[in-house]
């Protein structure tokens, strides 16, 4: 396996998906094996789901709206060191003690970075990464049984060399 990465946006990583209906996302979510795992109405109702390996924070909103998140403990000192490399974010807001920054990569997917809350946890469980690959066709070493095991957010872009620049940037690497 080659050398991973660190994490340099957040302790924390989510996919952030809006809903209409919390309940109803929820219901689905459930049938696909994930288990609720925090609840809040601050600073907006959301639940987080996970299936053991994988993230999502389903948050109410009329507008629908994906994005990568990623839950920071030194979210300032992560935002000025990210503007030093030329990233522009399109939206800071603090919304009472809890901040949350916006920038749009190349291709337009939203990346945000947000205050990290003492609650929120990294699922444990396996990915495609951390998996050894002889487990990738053992569907009972699988953190989801039901649907599979988290292996790449993927999103159409137009420009390749751009958008790996942008990314590495962030701290990606081309495995």
């Amino acid at each position: 396996m080659p050398n991973m990465p660190q994490p340099k946006l957040g302790h924390v990583t989510a996919i952030t998906i809006t809903t209409n209906d919390l309940d109803k996302s929820l219901a689905f979510y459930t049938k696909l094996g994930f288990k609720e795992v925090a609840r809040y109405d601050f600073p907006f109702p959301w639940i987080q789901v996970s299936d053991g390996a994988l993230l999502v924070m389903l948050r109410k909103a009329e507008t629908p709206a994906i994005a990568l998140t990623y839950y920071a403990k030194d979210l300032d000192r992560v935002v000025d060191e990210l503007e030093t490399t030329g990233i522009k974010f399109a939206d800071k807001k603090d919304m009472g003690g809890i901040k949350r920054n916006v920038m749009v990569s190349p291709d337009g997917l939203n990346i945000a970075l947000v205050t990290w809350v003492e609650t929120f946890v990294q699922p444990a469980g396996p990915t495609m990464l951390k998996m050894l690959q002889e487990d990738y066709f053992t569907p009972a070493k699988y953190p989801n049984t039901t649907i599979g095991m988290f292996g790449e957010f993927a999103h159409p872009v137009k420009n390749l060399d751009a958008t790996i620049s942008f990314f590495e940037k962030l701290g990606f690497a081309k495995l």
